[in-house]
């Protein structure tokens, strides 16, 4: 059957895991982790200028050095289609890191080396649970880069900060091996 994931938005008080299925989008990492799609941009569309840390929640996780969230222990709740109310051209902060994402240089970057619609958005793998591939519909390679930002305060915001460092190319997945 595969792994599914969902995103979860959590702080010091509370965790809440959207449900993808409330959005009629697969479960499965790879039928929701591209650059338009309307659950990926709806999760997004909720750290517009609200920063809140991210992982993207694997139901098999267990409880380890990455993340202590589990797929049965955090509250899941419906969420509704705001993707058309992201900006255009966004960026991802990075408070943790002090890094950020330029979705629009990504973009420019990714369809010049190729020459395609679907571009993978890097947040799902980057805040992924897990570090490696987890079942069908999963992100084929291996990469170094996967769960680096899991649980890291992120935010989207129309402005990158001075202070940050722009790591948009170096978020750049392709699929196949």
């Amino acid at each position: 059957m595969g792994a599914y994931y969902q995103a979860v938005l959590h702080d010091e008080n509370e965790s809440i895991m959207y449900g993808t299925h409330s959005m009629n989008v697969g479960c499965k990492l790879m039928e929701h982790s591209y650059t338009d799609n309307s659950y990926c941009n709806s999760i997004l569309h909720k750290l517009l200028d609200n920063p809140r840390q991210v992982t993207w929640l694997c139901d098999y996780h267990e409880m380890d050095g990455v993340t202590a969230l589990t797929w049965d222990e955090v509250e899941e709740q419906p969420i509704t289609d705001t993707s058309r109310d992201l900006p255009e051209d966004y960026y991802i902060l990075n408070h943790t890191k002090q890094v950020y994402i330029h979705i629009a240089e990504l973009i420019t970057k990714y369809r010049f080396k190729e020459d395609t619609d679907w571009i993978i958005h890097p947040i799902p793998l980057l805040c992924n649970s897990d570090t490696t591939r987890m079942g069908g519909g999963d992100y084929r390679k291996e990469d170094s880069r996967r769960s680096t930002w899991c649980g890291d305060l992120l935010e989207v915001s129309t402005e990158a900060r001075q202070n940050f460092t722009n790591v948009s190319e170096d978020c750049m997945f392709f699929e196949g091996e």
